[in-house]
């Protein structure tokens, strides 16, 4: 953790409270300005389904959109009107649209900027229960520790993980790993749904990386069976009290109420979700302090 991360953090923050205020002087378009568009994409001379939006605001430089249409929209005026001439990348995640040229044409609206606050005892305020920005960068301090910790135990996880499985391969029943798969596969379809993309763009992404959730599944079952025989030969099942610490110690990181946590891990698939979690952190945890660590003697110098 450095001072600088600390100052990173704070710039976000200050980001996040900034105001989008309208740009009322005479100048055209810059990177760094949030323009308001209507815009239409057409390929072939055919609209293009979902390339249509009124009044959508575009943060130049966010690089949002495809390469050359945040920078054609640069020296442009408000109440002014464009056509763009690109091309989708090559790697596009929608296949039959990668390499395809397109043509936009875009009307600016008008133009915002941010508005930064100052990074100072106010914006602390605002930005939960502190006091004052010192007692903010403690906060801060302590969250990118905790995040660099969690980091390398991640890490010492995969790799331990990684080695039990590879020296102690467990035939994946074909139920099992298919049901895995399927759990994969629903997470990755929810998660580019959240981030607005189609059901097209998940079946080419799907095509292209089963292999790697074949993988990924079989890694998991494996790894499962494994964890759960350790926990049995260790005596590593978590107690009704582990759990309820562990419980309190999200409610700690998520700010979440502890009563509402507990509903939730009251259900029955839920607390099987978290008791494993726990088991495989104490079968790590265990794993770890019972490796072997050899040191490397550093080699001579040469003259």
């Amino acid at each position: 953790m450095t001072e600088s991360q600390v100052q990173e953090s704070l710039e976000k923050i200050q980001l996040s409270q900034a105001e989008l205020v309208p740009i009322f002087e005479d100048r055209p378009a810059q990177m760094g300005d949030t323009a308001q568009l209507d815009f239409e994409g057409f390929v072939d001379g055919e609209p293009l389904e979902g390339a249509k939006a009124e009044r959508y605001k575009l943060e130049l430089g966010s690089g949002q959109f495809i390469e050359g249409f945040e920078e054609g929209l640069v020296g442009m005026r408000p109440g002014s009107t464009t056509e763009l001439n690109l091309s989708f990348p090559s790697e596009y995640q929608n296949s039959q649209l990668a390499g395809q040229p397109v043509k936009f044409k875009v009307s600016l609206l008008g133009l915002e900027k941010k508005l930064l606050p100052a990074i100072d005892d106010e914006l602390a305020k605002k930005e939960g229960a502190f006091e004052n920005l010192q007692d903010l960068k403690e906060h801060i301090r302590k969250q990118l520790v905790e995040e660099e910790n969690q980091n390398q135990m991640s890490e010492m996880r995969n790799k331990i993980l990684k080695a039990l499985v590879e020296e102690n391969p467990v035939e994946v029943p074909r139920s099992l790993h298919q049901r895995q798969k399927e759990l994969i596969v629903e997470d990755v379809r929810k998660r580019m749904s959240q981030q607005g993309l189609s059901e097209l763009d998940f079946e080419e992404y799907k095509k292209k990386w089963s292999e790697d959730f074949d993988q990924s599944a079989t890694f998991i079952v494996q790894s499962s069976f494994l964890v759960d025989a350790l926990a049995d030969k260790l005596s590593l099942r978590p107690t009704h009290d582990e759990l309820h610490e562990k419980i309190s110690e999200i409610a700690r990181q998520t700010g979440l109420s502890e009563s509402l946590l507990s509903d939730y891990y009251h259900k029955p698939e839920n607390e099987s979700r978290l008791s494993f979690q726990l088991m495989e952190e104490k079968v790590v945890a265990c794993l770890v302090e019972k490796a072997n660590i050899v040191e490397v003697q550093k080699p001579p110098e040469l003259s």
